[in-house]
């Protein structure tokens, strides 16, 4: 699709696809979008209003719904939002820190837990907690946020009028009393396959941190995850075990740049300008060593003959790793993995 194509469907659509929006919105991270059908779709629904007549009757509607429809070019555009291109949303913006928690729609007890952990630690913090309104992750961060007396901004993968899923429909409500829901679709558009790739990039251009608990290698949480790490956010990841798929995601974003979250608020620590914490400044390899360990005790020499690893350093990461909680001695000299660190 050329770019006088592009700039048109641009201009019919009211939002603005920006070369970072274009990279994340193709093939690139293997998500299943078709230019073609998403071109044909855009001139559709437009096909028999004109581009004026339209964006009055989405003001029109916006208002009913008590809503607003702002651009970047205009002063009421909110300065959290680093992302150009149109917005519309239900409650009210502040300024506040905002903190990006998002993941799988199908999170085990342990990334339930950590989600919690994380979400009132930044509603004590007076930081708004940032996600997509989705199953899993996203829905649980919002609302344990909100349960903790805090804020939240949701931001959708469809327009006002089509807030998915409708199982969350009390929690938006919550959410729009006690913060903001947003999106960067027409009221009118229905959730997709395609606007949900074009909706991540916005969850990482209205954060500061951005954490990721729980996610697959082909999760919308990666994409995200990766929309931060090239704008210079601080991208977060709690480690989980190795053969646990729900975190292969997030080791692969450790490769890529992201840094471990040891313990649930060292990226609040970090966000009010403190130094890392010390173990935060080891290498990916703790991590490593830690993935070695699960729930069954294990002498280091075992560990150590199982992976082909070298006993000098597993016994050095041991060290480091029971001192700051994330390994238990029993029986001995033998080990067991724990699942967070030290309170």
């Amino acid at each position: 699709m050329g770019q006088d194509r592009w700039n048109q469907l641009e201009t019919l659509h009211s939002f603005s696809l920006t070369d970072q929006g274009r990279r994340y919105f193709d093939l690139r991270r293997k998500t299943p979008v078709d230019p073609v059908s998403l071109e044909q779709n855009i001139v559709d629904s437009w096909q028999d209003n004109s581009v004026q007549t339209k964006r009055r009757q989405e003001v029109a509607l916006l208002g009913r719904m008590d809503g607003r429809i702002v651009t970047s070019t205009c002063r009421e555009w909110p300065i959290q939002i680093r992302q150009p291109g149109v917005i519309r949303y239900l409650g009210r913006f502040c300024r506040r820190r905002r903190l990006g928690i998002v993941g799988t729609r199908y999170p085990d007890a342990y990334g339930l837990d950590i989600t919690n952990r994380i979400a009132c630690a930044a509603a004590k913090a007076d930081i708004v907690v940032v996600s997509g309104g989705a199953l899993g992750i996203d829905g649980h961060a919002h609302r344990c946020a909100l349960d903790a007396g805090g804020r939240t901004m949701v931001v959708l993968g469809s327009g006002l009028m089509y807030r998915s899923p409708k199982s969350h429909f009390r929690l938006f409500d919550r959410a729009i009393e006690h913060g903001v829901v947003m999106s960067p679709f027409p009221v009118d558009v229905h959730p997709s396959k395609w606007s949900f790739p074009y909706r991540n990039p916005w969850i990482a251009a209205c954060v500061t941190d951005l954490v990721v608990v729980q996610a697959g290698p082909r999760s919308g949480a990666l994409q995200t995850a990766r929309y931060a790490l090239d704008n210079g956010i601080r991208v977060w990841v709690v480690p989980g075990a190795m053969d646990n798929p729900r975190h292969h995601g997030c080791h692969l974003l450790l490769k890529e740049g992201a840094v471990v979250l040891l313990k649930h608020n060292d990226w609040l620590a970090d966000s009010h300008g403190n130094s890392i914490p010390l173990e935060q400044k080891q290498p990916m390899m703790d991590l490593n060593y830690w993935t070695l360990f699960d729930d069954k005790p294990r002498s280091l020499e075992e560990v150590c003959r199982l992976s082909s690893c070298s006993l000098e350093k597993l016994i050095a990461a041991s060290v480091r790793l029971e001192a700051n909680g994330w390994l238990s001695r029993r029986q001995g000299a033998h080990f067991v993995r724990r699942y967070s660190g030290r309170p």
